[in-house]
């Protein structure tokens, strides 16, 4: 398994970009999950560790001006701050890619990139869980830290420290800002009005989950194919309408899928375009497995 390989728990997910919780829906299918927004949701990046010192002065520095007010007095800080963010990011972007195709070795550092909001899974030592009140939170925040960083580690003594880690491997994450305390499943809960799961938080009890690759190591030209995952509009060119389906994914269905015809109009240059609304979006998914996100022939639309 590569570094840049993309992986899911069954099923280990945070469904929103509001909402930073993780939990972990029971009773799934490995390759075919109901009741998750979309494939994505359950789909992280293992990358490796990050630096985050720079990034950390800087936000540190523009909380303490903002809270001070006095934001315009030193203007000459500020920008120098921020490059230095920036540059520690472009070197972090840099340092991921030559490690790409890398393979991953237990007890490496590495941290969890959530692809549906581009955020880290972070553990958070000032609060608890909410439901195991003894363990802390974890969550997703958009910023690199030390909170941010795991150790992974087989669950079994089957395989040590050293070996390459492989899929369907069962592992634990161990903090790196707390070490002896591991990600961990809460017992099972109402998480919403149709769910029943469990909340991922840290703690000294540790919790087992299943690699599944999600696509394997992306390619120069992968830009240039469609995958499972990838989001598409689709076009009636006769009618010069996209098909839609509006409502949320956690009520019934409103109604019908049907196509909305899109008026261009020369005096309003906003028609010239394709509509941004997320009614208008589609997930293209393998047939047979909807975390198969390789270049597919025959798909079908979920």
């Amino acid at each position: 398994m590569s570094r840049f390989d993309l992986v899911e728990s069954n099923i280990f997910l945070s469904y929103s970009s509001v909402h930073s919780q993780l939990y972990l829906y029971r009773g799934q299918e490995k390759d075919k999950p109901t009741k998750i927004p979309c494939a994505q949701a359950c789909v992280f990046q293992v990358s490796i560790q990050n630096r985050y010192k720079l990034n950390k002065k800087y936000r540190k520095y523009l909380a303490q001006a903002s809270s001070s007010g006095n934001l315009l007095e030193d203007t000459g800080a500020l920008p120098q701050h921020k490059l230095a963010a920036e540059a520690e990011n472009a070197d972090n972007l840099q340092e991921q890619r030559r490690q790409m195709g890398k393979r991953v070795r237990y007890g490496e550092i590495i941290q969890l990139r959530h692809v549906f909001t581009n955020k880290f899974v972070h553990m958070w030592t000032s609060q608890t869980s909410q439901i195991d009140k003894n363990n802390m939170l974890v969550l997703l925040q958009e910023f690199n830290a030390k909170n941010a960083q795991f150790r992974i580690l087989p669950q079994y003594k089957v395989k040590s420290e050293g070996e390459v880690v492989q899929i369907y491997d069962q592992i634990v994450f161990e903090s790196i800002k707390s070490p002896g305390h591991f990600l961990h499943a809460s017992s099972a809960f109402q998480i919403d009005h149709f769910t029943v799961g469990s909340e991922i938080n840290l703690g000294v009890e540790r919790s087992g989950f299943t690699l599944i690759r999600f696509r394997k190591m992306a390619t120069q030209d992968s830009a240039l194919y469609v995958r499972g995952g990838s989001v598409i509009r689709l076009f009636h060119k006769e009618l010069e309408a996209y098909m839609v389906a509006e409502g949320l994914f956690d009520d019934e269905v409103a109604e019908d899928v049907h196509f909305r015809i899109r008026v261009m109009d020369q005096h309003k240059p906003r028609t010239l375009s394709p509509p941004t609304s997320g009614n208008t979006f589609w997930t293209i998914e393998a047939e047979n497995n909807i975390f198969n996100g390789n270049c597919s022939v025959y798909l079908y639309i979920n």
